[in-house]
């Protein structure tokens, strides 16, 4: 049994091809079919498609990254939540590249003007 984490992929494309969300989105899904689609363990394609939940996928630095070098104008957000409630992140992939961002949970200050009555 393994660790199980919902993911959800999105692209922003960053150059002439924001003009055309649509076409890239496109263009990006056919690379994932080529190269994962005879994969039945097809995590990237999971993600890609309908925002993969309950995955096992331990690589998806490795393939984030692979699809990341194959798009360079293309920023790729992988959204992550894990199985226990604060196991929530954000990678950022770019030209290869990742930027991991851990969320944080924040509970704010007491402040007695808040205080309610109790219905």
């Amino acid at each position: 049994m393994g660790y199980y984490t919902d993911y959800q992929l999105d692209p922003n494309a960053r150059s002439i091809l924001i003009s055309y969300p649509y076409r890239i989105r496109q263009v990006i899904e056919e690379f994932i079919q080529l190269e994962k689609g005879n994969d039945p363990y097809s995590y990237l394609l999971d993600a890609w498609l309908s925002n993969g939940s309950d995955l096992t996928w331990y690589d998806h630095q490795k393939d984030m990254a692979k699809l990341s070098a194959a798009f360079p104008d293309v920023l790729f957000t992988l959204s992550g939540a894990g199985q226990e409630s604060d196991d929530l992140w954000k990678e950022y992939y770019l030209r290869g590249k990742v930027q991991a961002a851990k969320g944080e949970i924040v509970y704010p200050k007491f402040d007695e003007r808040m205080l309610e009555d109790v219905e």
